[in-house]
């Protein structure tokens, strides 16, 4: 008897998930991406707002 390719994909399963565990290594990158970034856009933060308001301002003159 042969099978047919939707039965041989049915036999392939993926493995059990052995549950969330924490990542170091990614956090430690994600963290290293966040701070900076963090450090410099507050203080740019005025000056963001200050744009964004002027330019609704303009746009409806």
């Amino acid at each position: 008897m042969s099978t047919t390719p939707s039965q041989q994909e049915q036999g392939a399963t993926v493995g059990q998930s052995r549950g969330f565990h924490p990542d170091t290594g990614m956090n430690v990158i994600g963290w290293l991406v966040f701070l900076p970034m963090l450090f410099v856009l507050i203080p740019l933060l005025p000056f963001i707002l200050l744009y964004w308001l002027l330019t609704k301002l303009l746009d409806r003159a």
